[in-house]
C-alpha cells in the first residue's frame, strides 16, 4: 500500500469575533462571495435553519464555519469562511469563502526521471483554481509510482490572499536494489529448500520505467527464472510491461524412478491503470494476456504431455486505511480469466478422457485480507485474517458450463501460503477458498509472534465421476509463528504448524510441519 502526507499546511484563522453583548440582529438571508466551486443556492441551503434567527458575531461567524466545514468535506482542505466587515441591511449578511487557490506550482527535480514525464503528472494542478486534497494527493501518488522517484511536497502562502504555492521535491531511489534468500517453499520431491535472487533497476531509461530478474533454484530438481519490464505510458497513470519466465523440475526422492520432468514456459503482456489513487484508498484496474508452453516427460515409460494455455485476465486490487475499531487496513484483489487448453501431444489427448480439461475454461479467484489494530489487548496487538480462494465458471461468451482445469490453473489448498500444516502443493482443486486468521503482537520495531488457524476446502474436480464425498477434500490447522524484519536489510520468518484435519495424502505426515524463510536485501 501507498501511503503519502498531505503537504503540512496551517489554514488561516478566521478573523475573531468581536462580543455578543452588543449587535444581535434577525436574519433575512445570506449572501456569498468568492464561491466559485459551489453556488450561492447550495451554500445558502446549509444556513437555512438560521434564516429568522436573532444572533450575534460569534453566531455568524459559526454560520461561516459550517461552510468551511462543509468545503473541508469536499476536500478542498484549505478552505476558510468567515464574515467580513460589512454594513448589514435588512438582515442580509455576507459570508466571504477563501476557496484555498492554488498560486504556483515549483518542481525541484532531482529523480533523473524526465522532467516532462514528472509535470505530466502534475497537470491537473492548475494554478487560480481551488485545490482539491484528492486531486493532489492522485498527482503526488502517480509520482511516487514511477520506479526510482520518491516525492516530498510542501505548501507555502502564496503572493495572493487565499493561494498557497506547492513546492514539489523528486528525489532519487538507488538505480538497483539486489535481494538473494532461503526458504523451504518447495515439493520434496522437486526440491523443497529453494535458494533465490532478485535484482530490480530503476528507471534504466530515465522515464520511470523498471526492470526485474528474479531466480529461484532448488538444486539439480528445479529452476525458476523471471524476467520483466515495465514502463509509463502518458500522464494518468497507466503502466504497461512485458514479462517472461521459464521453469524446469525433475522429480526425484521417491520419484526417481520414473525418470519424470518438464518445463513451463510464461510469455505475458499487461496494462496497469491507477483507477483511484489517495492516501486512505487505492483501487487499480489490470488486464494480462498470457501464453503457457507446458511440457510433461516420464521417460521411465516413453509418455509425453504438451499443453499450450493461452489466456486473457481482467483483474482489479485495492487497499483501503480507515479508523474502524482503532485502525485498520484492508485489501481486496479479485481477476477474472477466460482462457483455451489445447492438448498438443496424443498422449495428453488420451490422458484427457478422464478429466475432460482441453477446450475453453474460465474461472473467478479472489482475495480480502485486513489487519486490524486491537487497541483493547494493547498497542502492540493486531489481528489479521484472509479469505482467498477460485471457482470454475461456466464460458462467458458461449455458455458453456463450467469444466475440469488443468494442473496448472488449480488452486492448492497446503503449502506454506495455504494450510501450513500440510505440504506445499497438497490438494489441488478446481473450486477452493482457504481462509486464515492470526492473532499478532509485535515486539519492538522489528519483531513479531503470532498465532494461526488456517482452514480451506475444495473440490479437486468441478465435475467428478467419484461421489461428491469422493471429489472434496477439507484441511485446517494451527500454528505459531515469529519474524523478524528490519527496512531495507535482513528479514527472517518461521511457522510451525499442527493439522486438526485428516493426513495429508501428496507426501509423508509431519507434525509439526517447520516452514522457514530468510532474505537479505542489499
Amino acid at each position: 500500500m501507498q501511503r503519502l502526507a498531505l503537504p503540512a499546511w496551517a489554514a488561516p484563522a478566521a478573523p475573531s469575533p468581536a462580543d455578543d453583548s452588543g449587535l444581535r440582529l434577525r436574519l433575512t438571508a445570506f449572501r456569498f462571495s468568492l464561491n466559485s466551486r459551489f453556488s450561492a443556492q447550495r451554500l445558502g441551503g446549509l444556513l437555512d435553519d438560521l434564516l429568522g434567527l436573532e444572533l450575534g458575531l460569534s453566531g455568524l461567524q459559526a454560520a461561516a464555519d459550517r461552510i468551511t466545514a462543509f468545503y473541508r468535506q469536499q476536500g478542498y482542505f484549505l478552505a476558510l469562511a468567515f464574515v467580513p466587515a460589512q454594513d448589514i441591511a435588512d438582515g442580509v449578511v455576507e459570508i466571504t469563502v477563501l476557496e484555498g487557490r492554488l498560486g504556483q506550482v515549483r518542481l525541484d527535480n532531482q529523480s533523473g526521471i524526465a522532467d516532462a514525464i514528472v509535470r505530466g503528472r502534475l497537470a491537473p494542478l492548475q494554478p487560480g483554481q481551488p485545490l482539491a486534497a484528492d486531486t493532489l494527493e492522485r498527482s503526488l501518488l502517480l509520482i511516487n509510482s514511477l520506479a526510482g522517484a520518491q516525492v516530498q511536497s510542501t505548501l507555502t502562502p502564496g503572493a495572493s490572499v487565499g493561494t498557497s504555492d506547492l513546492d514539489i521535491r523528486v528525489d532519487a531511489l538507488p538505480r538497483t536494489a539486489v535481494s538473494i534468500g532461503l526458504d523451504n517453499y518447495g515439493n520434496r520431491f522437486s526440491g523443497a529448500w529453494r535458494a533465490h535472487a532478485a535484482l530490480s533497476v530503476n528507471s534504466p531509461l530515465d522515464s520511470g520505467d523498471a526492470l526485474s530478474l528474479q531466480t529461484t533454484r532448488a538444486g539439480p530438481l528445479f529452476q525458476h527464472a523471471r524476467l520483466a519490464y515495465q514502463w509509463p505510458l502518458g500522464q494518468h497513470g497507466l503502466q504497461v510491461g512485458a514479462a517472461g519466465s521459464a521453469m524446469a523440475y525433475r522429480l526425484g526422492h521417491g520419484f526417481a524412478a520414473l525418470q519424470a520432468h518438464g518445463r513451463a514456459d510464461i510469455a505475458s503482456v499487461y496494462a496497469l491503470w491507477p483507477w483511484l489513487s489517495a492516501r486512505n484508498l487505492n483501487v487499480k484496474l489490470q488486464v494480462n494476456v498470457e501464453h503457457k508452453r507446458l511440457a510433461d516427460r516420464t521417460d521411465s515409460v516413453n509418455s509425453a504431455s504438451d499443453k499450450t494455455v493461452d489466456a486473457l485476465i481482467l483483474g482489479g486490487s485495492g487497499d483501503r486505511v480507515d479508523g474502524l475499531g482503532g485502525s485498520g487496513a484492508s485489501s481486496w484483489s479479485l481477476s477474472l480469466t477466460n482462457g483455451r487448453l489445447r492438448l498438443d501431444a496424443p498422449a495428453a489427448a488420451g490422458a484427457d478422457t478422464g478429466q475432460r480439461t482441453g477446450g475453453r475454461f474460465a474461472k473467478l479467484s479472489w482475495l480480502a485480507a485486513r489487519q486490524q489494530q486491537l487497541p483493547v489487548l494493547g498497542a502492540d496487538w493486531s489481528l489479521w485474517a484472509q479469505f482467498s480462494g477460485q471457482a470454475s465458471l461456466p464460458q462467458p461468451a458461449t455458455g458453456d458450463a463450467a469444466r475440469n482445469l488443468d494442473s496448472s490453473e488449480k488452486f492448492s489448498l497446503g503449502g506454506a501460503q495455504g494450510v501450513r500444516a500440510y505440504p506445499q502443493g497438497e490438494a489441488p482443486a478446481d473450486d477452493a477458498w482457504l481462509a486464515t486468521i492470526e492473532l499478532r503482537r509485535a515486539l519492538g520495531s522489528a519483531w513479531q509472534l503470532s498465532g494461526f488457524v488456517d482452514t480451506a476446502m475444495g473440490r479437486p474436480s468441478h465435475t467428478a465421476a467419484a461421489p461428491d464425498d469422493a471429489n472434496l477434500r477439507r484441511l485446517s490447522g494451527v500454528g505459531l509463528g515469529s519474524s523478524y524484519v528490519q527496512p531495507g536489510g535482513l528479514s527472517w520468518g518461521a511457522t510451525v504448524a499442527w493439522r486438526t484435519s485428516g493426513p495429508p495424502r501428496s507426501d509423508h505426515d509431519r507434525s509439526p510441519r517447520l516452514w522457514s524463510s530468510l532474505q537479505q536485501q542489499f
